[in-house]
C-alpha cells in the first residue's frame, strides 16, 4: 500500500486498488445501535483480514456488511438467538412439527410441544416460547431430520446445539465448522481447535469476523462475481436460500453504499 493507505483504521478514499477498508465511524452510520468498542473491533478485523479473502472492492464490502448485519443482529451479536417463540419455530421449521394444540395431527411430524413450552406475558399479550432450546436445536439441525440439500454434517449426538450459528455471518453445522477450523489452523493459529472451542466464533470478535470472511469467500465469491451489477436478491441466495429478511438486507446494502467509499 502507498503511504496514504497504511492506516488500517482510516476509510480509504485514495488510490488503494488492492484494498478496501472501513472504520468504526463508517460502521456507526450504518449500525447506530452497536457499541463503539464492538464496531472498532469489527472494523479492525475487516481491515486486517479482508484483503486475504478477496474483499478488495467497495461493492464486495457493501454486500458483505449487508449480509453480515442481518445474520448478526445489526453486528450486535455473533451468536444465533436460541430463545424461539413457537410461532417463529413454526414459520421457519413448520414442515417438521405439529403446532401447539395439534399434537399427533400428522404422524410424520414431531410435536413442537415435546420440547416444552413456557409462557410469558408481554405488553398484555401472552407469548409462548420453546423451553428446551438445546433439544430443539439438536433436532432441527441433525442431518437425520434434514433434506439431502440442507444437511450440515451433524451426524453425532449434540452437534446441532454445539455447532449452531456463530460468527458475523453465523456459520452453522459440523461440516462448516470443520472446514473453517482446518483453514484457521493452517493459516492463523495451528494450536487452536475451534471444533472443541466453537463458542470462540461468538465471543472472540476477530475470529467471528474471520469466519464470516471465510464463508463469504467460499460460499459467495467463489460462486458469483460480486461487482456493481450484483443484486442483493441474487447474492442473498448463497447466504440464505430462502432469502429471509431480504428487505432488511437491501436496506443495509443501501446504507453501506451511502456510507462507505473506497477504490
Amino acid at each position: 500500500l502507498g503511504e496514504d493507505c497504511d492506516d488500517s483504521n482510516a476509510r480509504k478514499t485514495t488510490d488503494c486498488s488492492d484494498d478496501c477498508n472501513t472504520s468504526k465511524e463508517d460502521l456507526k452510520k450504518i449500525f447506530p445501535n452497536a457499541s463503539d468498542s464492538r464496531l472498532e473491533s469489527i472494523s479492525d478485523a475487516i481491515n486486517k483480514y479482508g484483503q486475504n479473502f478477496g474483499l478488495d472492492t467497495k461493492e464486495k464490502l457493501h454486500h458483505f456488511l449487508a449480509q453480515a448485519a442481518v445474520e448478526s443482529h445489526g453486528l450486535k451479536s455473533f451468536g444465533e438467538y436460541t430463545n424461539y417463540q413457537t410461532k417463529s419455530a413454526m414459520r421457519i421449521f413448520g414442515s417438521k412439527f405439529n403446532d401447539i394444540g395439534k399434537d399427533n395431527s400428522d404422524s410424520n411430524k414431531k410435536n413442537l410441544s415435546d420440547f416444552g413450552i413456557r409462557k410469558v406475558i408481554r405488553n398484555g399479550k401472552e407469548l409462548t416460547y420453546i423451553k428446551n432450546s438445546e433439544d430443539f436445536f439438536n433436532f432441527i439441525y441433525a442431518d437425520a431430520n434434514r433434506s439431502a440439500k440442507t444437511k450440515l454434517g451433524n451426524t453425532q449426538s449434540g452437534d446441532g446445539w454445539k455447532y449452531r450459528g456463530r460468527g458475523i455471518i453465523q456459520i452453522t453445522g459440523r461440516e462448516n465448522y470443520t472446514k473453517f477450523n482446518d483453514w484457521y489452523k493452517n493459516n492463523t493459529d495451528a494450536a487452536q481447535n475451534l471444533l472443541n472451542s466453537s463458542v470462540l466464533l461468538k465471543n472472540n470478535v476477530e475470529i467471528g469476523v474471520i469466519s464470516g470472511l471465510w464463508f463469504f469467500k467460499n460460499n459467495v465469491m467463489s460462486k458469483i462475481d460480486v461487482d456493481e451489477n450484483t443484486s442483493v436478491y441474487s447474492l442473498t441466495y448463497y447466504i440464505n436460500s430462502k432469502r429471509e429478511h431480504l428487505k432488511e438486507r437491501k436496506e443495509n446494502f443501501k446504507k453501506a453504499k451511502d456510507s462507505i467509499d473506497c477504490k
